[in-house]
């Protein structure tokens, strides 16, 4: 099984695996563009009047995209790898094991209606009514991560790619897509929509598409590949705008591309590009990024593309890093308790990078693949059970996920093989390596029980936060004429939203547990720019606004927030 695991993933993991983000407060650099000189920033929105007042409650699509995500991947179903679904690769030479190979290899066996037939059946089965049930009952989880092609669009989005001659055999697999994603929805499941294979490849792995070892999406005389990638998330875009109703409120996000080559030549510029022309279509869907292996990079350019001005649309762009410690020659060397402890440090840069979108910009990151998987070589440094060893790691990457990220998508949780060892979801929730946030296990009469309480606080908790913060204010600088009405706004709105977050799963499907805010940056962002705020003092509707939210998670958790 090893050399179908050792994925193109692992060249890079060996330089990159200690890399973390500066701790220094770089908010003020601008972005990082591959070439040229960095753009002059848009006008800040606090130099401008109050513009109109866009706040509404906190809808269930909201609580649906802005929550924390503890989320697994449904890999190797619209994106097939064969070493997760071998028998799909029957007769095939050992290196053939991409989704081309497998698409060509069916129809030269079946023809295309027989390759067809047999693909759908293989999406029909990718997320079955028991799954749900185990998901969500059991796992807890609240979010998938569902990798697709851009074959999975359907014959048009095959032309002018190597899926050209089998496109025939993908009629029906976007409708399986949509299919799949409401039938999530119905059970409070978000997808995060991931387009894993894009023309010609972020990377030279199976995973995108062909076994060709290239990223040519990203080489010279490329564009029109790179123009390709921009029609297909467009057309995404526009599905999801189109049937809000239906699937597309079920969508999370949108994830432009997989595992960006380090370096890649143009990714920036081209991120800028999709990144507008997503959000031109629909300005309420987050767009989420590859960080290209290099986290920092990332996350100061979602900082540049999340800043708030008078140009802004609410939705944010995500950073996806993905964390493997069973790559790279010097992962071998450590015990797995030493690799646990860095587990649990590998985030520490990413809350430091946030605390003011109105100076910073937001910043946003999930983890978009995990697993418990590390070399034997490392098992074997331990004198504990593996099951034990399994346990501290999965648990000590879900403390720094539930800490300091979004979200986290572990991979993955279907394979032919499952449960899947240390790579499957099956194997690793009866085990406790994969412990979901405590307010998630919550019974229902506790979480309605816990937001009575705090709603009967709600004046008190009010009325001492605006005093404290008035008193404050007025003592540091006698005779400033602030706006202590925005802070109070902002404490309302931040402490009504947790609540709205909180009471979401009772209220809309009797359900047991509560959601939180995953990430307060991207919730603040949005709100800040829904609000219309300009002038000198919107950072007392900032500061009113994450106050509010604080005080509600302290009054639901006995002030521990």
């Amino acid at each position: 099984m090893e050399k179908y695991l050792n994925r193109a993933k692992s060249k890079l993991e060996s330089k990159l695996q200690d890399l973390s983000l500066s701790h220094q407060d770089n908010s003020s650099s601008t972005p990082a563009k591959s070439n040229g000189p960095p753009p002059i920033p848009p006008k800040p929105l606090t130099s401008s009047p109050d513009r109109q007042d866009n706040l509404h409650p906190a809808t269930a699509t909201d609580v649906l995209r802005y929550r924390y995500q503890h989320g697994t991947n449904l890999g190797t179903i619209f994106c097939l790898e064969r070493w997760l679904y071998p028998h799909l690769f029957t007769g095939l030479p050992e290196k053939q094991s991409s989704e081309l190979a497998c698409a060509q290899h069916l129809v030269k066996l079946f023809g295309v209606d027989g390759a067809r037939k047999k693909l759908e059946e293989h999406w029909a089965n990718a997320l079955t009514d028991r799954d749900l049930d185990w998901l969500v009952n059991v796992a807890k989880v609240n979010a998938i991560r569902l990798p697709i092609g851009h074959w999975t669009l359907g014959p048009a989005f095959c032309d002018g790619t190597p899926f050209a001659n089998v496109g025939d055999v993908y009629a029906n697999a976007w409708a399986a897509v949509r299919d799949l994603t409401l039938r999530a929805k119905s059970r409070g499941v978000g997808v995060l929509i991931d387009l894993h294979g894009i023309p010609g490849g972020a990377n030279g792995s199976e995973h995108s598409g062909t076994n060709c070892g290239k990223a040519e999406h990203w080489g010279r005389g490329c564009g029109h590949l790179r123009a390709k990638s921009r029609q297909c998330l467009e057309h995404i875009a526009r599905e999801i705008a189109a049937n809000a109703a239906g699937f597309g409120d079920g969508v999370v996000g949108l994830q432009v591309c997989n595992e960006a080559e380090w370096e890649a030549r143009g990714l920036w510029e081209w991120y800028d590009s999709v990144v507008d022309a997503v959000q031109a279509i629909d300005p309420t869907l987050p767009v989420y990024i590859s960080d290209a292996w290099n986290l920092d990079k990332g996350v100061s350019y979602a900082q540049r593309v999340n800043a708030v001005n008078v140009r802004s649309r609410p939705a944010p762009v995500v950073v996806d890093t993905h964390h493997y410690w069973c790559f790279g020659d010097q992962n071998k060397l450590k015990a797995p308790e030493q690799i646990a402890g860095e587990a649990r440090r590998k985030l520490d840069g990413v809350p430091q990078r946030g605390g003011n979108v109105l100076k910073k910009g937001a910043v946003a990151v999930v983890v978009g693949e995990w697993s418990c998987v590390l070399g034997e070589e490392s098992w074997k440094r331990s004198r504990k059970s593996r099951d034990e060893l399994v346990k501290e790691f999965g648990t000590a990457q879900c403390q720094a996920h539930q800490e300091k990220a979004m979200g986290a998508f572990f991979w993955t949780y279907k394979m032919q093989w499952a449960p899947g060892g240390e790579w499957g979801l099956q194997s690793v929730v009866p085990r406790g390596a994969h412990p979901p946030p405590s307010y998630l296990t919550l019974s229902h009469s506790t979480v309605q029980s816990r937001l009575q309480a705090a709603l009967n606080r709600r004046d008190d908790l009010r009325h001492g936060s605006v005093s404290a913060h008035a008193n404050y204010w007025d003592g540091a600088s006698p005779g400033t004429p602030f706006e202590h009405w925005r802070y109070e706004k902002g404490w309302e709105t931040g402490f009504d939203d947790a609540a709205a977050f909180w009471r979401h799963r009772g209220e809309q499907q009797g359900a047991d547990g509560a959601d939180r805010i995953g990430s307060v940056e991207t919730w603040v962002r949005k709100r800040v720019v829904e609000s219309g705020m300009g002038g000198e003092y919107v950072w007392e509707f900032e500061q009113g606004l994450r106050k509010g939210v604080g005080d509600f998670w302290g009054a639901v958790e006995g002030d521990r927030a």
